[in-house]
C-alpha cells in the first residue's frame, strides 16, 4: 500500500509535468528600460564625480 506521502508526490509531479510558461513581457522594452536606467546611473555617476571635484576644490 503507498504512503500518503508518495501518492502526494505523485499528483503534484504528475500536474505540473505539463506546465505552460507564459511571457507577459515584451523582451525589447525591457532591453530599453535597462539601457535607460543604465543611462541615468552614469549620469548619477558624473554628476557624483563632478561634486567630489569640487570638494576637494575647495
Amino acid at each position: 500500500m503507498k504512503s500518503k506521502l508518495s501518492i502526494l508526490l505523485q499528483v503534484i509531479f504528475h500536474d505540473n509535468a505539463t506546465g505552460v510558461i507564459v511571457n507577459n513581457y515584451n523582451p525589447t522594452d525591457k532591453i530599453i528600460q535597462l539601457y535607460e536606467d543604465k543611462i541615468a546611473l552614469y549620469e548619477r555617476m558624473l554628476k557624483e564625480k563632478d561634486n567630489m571635484i569640487c570638494r576637494l576644490e575647495d
